[in-house]
């Protein structure tokens, strides 16, 4: 049998570069796993849980920290939608996609967020179930309309849409 000693070398070099390879992996998991540990406990504080999308994006950090930016700029606050309106929102288009983990979750944030007493448990549950029977008010039923039609019709979308919503 003989021996490559070039083709060797560069095993000895592959090997070493894998090794340190591995460190730099397990270094930068390590540090993703912290941050997460941290932002889920933030999440258990202020939810009174850890959304189970939370636990299994964990299995992939880098696609959380990414469904968790599009997350906070969703909800980041603007002068014309408040907190309920955007749970609201997101509680319209969970129920018409029919995706009951969503419904839950939202559901639960729009009772937080309408302030977490028997009526804002109530409107949630109403909305969930079908906004069109919920007790809104002309403003808030002008922006359930919108975000259905938005994720039912897109292509029927139209500056008339936008009209209306802003007239309220």
């Amino acid at each position: 049998v003989q021996i490559d000693p070039e083709k060797q070398a560069q095993t000895v070099r592959n090997t070493e570069s894998q090794r340190v390879g591995r460190e730099a992996d397990v270094t930068y998991w390590k540090s993703q796993v912290d941050r997460l540990q941290s932002l889920f406990a933030k999440a258990r504080d202020r939810l009174g849980f850890l959304p189970n999308v939370f636990a299994n994006y964990s299995v992939r950090p880098e696609r959380f920290s990414a469904w968790f930016a599009h997350y906070q700029q969703l909800h980041e606050p603007t002068e014309n939608l408040d907190a309920a309106d955007r749970e609201m929102i997101a509680v319209v288009v969970s129920a018409y996609n029919r995706c009951t983990y969503c419904i839950v979750s939202h559901g639960h944030a729009l009772r937080v967020a309408l302030g977490g007493d028997l009526a804002a448990e109530i409107t949630a549950d109403q909305i969930a179930t079908n906004w069109r029977h919920a007790d809104l008010d002309d403003r808030r039923r002008a922006i359930c309309e919108y975000a259905e039609k938005l994720t039912s019709a897109p292509h029927l979308m139209t500056e008339a849409d936008l009209e209306t919503l802003a007239a309220i």
